[in-house]
């Protein structure tokens, strides 16, 4: 009889052990799992403040930059030609094609005039050919997100973007 008392009380005692270490098992892991969030928290945090000091480093650069910026094939691109300029040629150009499609025949000559047109847009770089310059043509017609008067205007679209970057 004396046996199986210490028997129970051993199997209670190891039962009690068990329990109170599943139970200390599970505070641990709820506890990492907290600071494991936090890290979470605590990286995302730190990628945004980063991210938003470089727009605010952009920001302060773009603003002290001067010139006129247009997407062109190579990408954003200084231009030399004002807000003024683009409406122009927007303008000759619409002429142009409405020349263009009420004609329905060309000369030899013409048509190798209209394949062989070419713009500079103010940039070092040419666009060439009638499709090149159709499609540019439908991009200005909308100028807001293919041409910015301001460095600092082009960053306010483009915050993420290094102005340093804009090809000349």
């Amino acid at each position: 009889m004396d046996k199986i008392k210490k028997n129970k009380m051993w199997l209670t005692v190891v039962g009690f052990g068990i329990v109170i270490v599943i139970i200390l098992l599970m505070l641990l892991n709820q506890e990492n799992g907290r600071n494991n969030h936090s890290q979470t928290n605590e990286t995302v945090n730190t990628s945004s403040s980063t991210t938003t000091s470089l727009q605010a480093k952009y920001a302060k650069k773009a603003s002290h930059m001067s010139g006129h910026v247009i997407v062109m094939p190579q990408g954003y691109v200084y231009t030399t030609w004002t807000k003024k300029d683009i409406e122009n040629w927007v303008k000759q150009y619409g002429e142009v094609l409405s020349k263009d499609n009420s004609q329905t025949f060309y000369h030899d000559a013409e048509i190798n005039e209209q394949k062989n047109r070419s713009e500079k847009f103010g940039t070092n770089y040419v666009e060439t050919g009638k499709k090149s310059l159709d499609n540019k043509y439908s991009s200005l017609t909308n100028p807001e997100h293919y041409y910015w008067s301001t460095v600092a205007d082009f960053n306010k679209d483009y915050p993420d973007f290094n102005p340093d970057d804009i090809k000349k």
